[in-house]
């Protein structure tokens, strides 16, 4: 196994895995040392979050960090679903909205979920493209497009920096064991 000599001490070399430019770009700035790689887009299991992510890391392969981002809406069903619901966005405003990313460490013999959640509110924008300009945060009553722009630590306020800065911490979730884990069988989303 090769190590990394970081702040946080030795960690292994892993490689997170995503498919979303704009999120290798973020990652790249939230965890220096961190690998990152552009994967392929996997078909998702049709689950809740946690399990999504799990089998994401399964498919992604060992030393790789798989990464999910879910969108609760009051009174909405979206969860997981978030890429299929983007133009409707605009229908929500006004709703209360929990944006949370799992980030899922395979190291070979267990996977171990990481968590970031935030809390906001949908509201209108002009801008259609990005959820950023939809997703006002409540704790700084700003948009997430804003905070953005700010010198505000991204810890405080964006659920992806949340979660890479639990995984750097190793404050996880949920372990499972990789062999225990059963293949799916049930349902993709989207299909």
């Amino acid at each position: 196994m090769i190590y990394l000599q970081t702040f946080e001490g030795f960690l292994p070399k892993f490689a997170l895995v995503t498919s979303n430019a704009r999120k290798i770009r973020e990652y790249r700035e939230l965890i220096p040392n961190l690998r990152v790689e552009e994967g392929q887009d996997l078909p998702e299991v049709d689950a809740d979050d946690e399990t999504v992510v799990i089998y994401k890391a399964v498919d992604n392969g060992p030393f790789t960090i798989s990464e999910d981002t879910s969108l609760e809406v009051e009174g909405e069903n979206i969860g997981v679903n978030l890429k299929w619901f983007k133009e409707k966005i605009p229908t929500f405003v006004g709703k209360k909205a929990y944006w949370k990313v799992l980030l899922a460490k395979n190291d070979g013999e267990y996977i171990k979920v990481y968590e970031g959640f935030v809390e906001g509110e949908i509201v209108a924008s002009e801008n259609t493209s990005s959820f950023d300009k939809y997703f006002n945060v409540t704790k700084f009553d700003q948009l997430l497009g804003e905070l953005k722009m700010t010198d505000t630590d991204p810890a405080l306020y964006s659920a992806r920096a949340m979660a890479a800065k639990n995984l750097r911490q190793d404050r996880f979730i949920a372990r499972k064991r990789i062999k225990f884990i059963p293949k799916w069988t049930g349902k993709y989303q989207n299909s």
